[in-house]
């Protein structure tokens, strides 16, 4: 009754539906920061979730969160979050 090392599992190729709270994540921020705050607090949470550094943001998205200006950003935002194989490493 030894301690077996863990096999992790690989990462496969998935999508997540999630939703994003731009309105906590750029809560105290400055006006003039806030939509790409926004940006890169999504970065971050995909990076998190996602278990990757390479975060590609589609241009609808970013269209999206600065469709009205820099400082009135949409409250919440869905996301399609979708993780794909690398092709180099493999």
């Amino acid at each position: 009754m030894g301690k077996e090392a863990k096999e992790k599992k690989p990462l496969t190729e998935n999508s997540i539906d999630t939703t994003v709270n731009l309105h906590r994540l750029t809560h105290s921020i400055q006006f003039k920061k806030k939509a790409t705050r926004a940006v890169r607090e999504i970065r971050k949470l995909v990076s998190k979730l996602m278990r990757t550094p390479d975060v590609r943001i589609d241009s609808k998205l970013n269209e999206y969160i600065w469709s009205n200006g820099i400082r009135n950003l949409p409250k919440k935002v869905r996301v399609r979050v979708s993780r794909k194989r690398n092709d180099e490493d493999a």
